[in-house]
């Protein structure tokens, strides 16, 4: 990511910063494909593409959602990360 800001103390900027998730319960990646009306839903256990733009993230009670374009593909894409351990760093 290229950057966050904290809002404490009237705020800082953190910086460039890389999420990290581990431990989830469940994970499910959607990939919208060009023309059609459904998502793709991605086996999780195969080689997954990358996101390469974190354009949309929402939290949703223990629940995640990740969206953005494909590295490789530049299909749009959703990851739902369900009851993750998250934490980030910040350069």
């Amino acid at each position: 990511m290229s950057g966050a800001w904290f809002p404490l103390n009237d705020g800082v900027m953190l910086g460039q910063g890389v999420l990290y998730f581990k431990k989830w319960r469940d994970l499910v990646i959607s990939v919208f494909v060009i023309n059609d009306n459904k998502p793709i839903y991605i086996d999780t256990d195969a080689s997954v593409d990358e996101l390469k733009d974190l354009c949309e993230v929402k939290f949703c009670d223990s629940t995640i959602f990740l969206s953005g374009f494909g590295k490789k593909t530049g299909q749009w894409m959703e990851w739902k990360i369900v009851d993750p351990v998250m934490y980030a760093e910040f350069a």
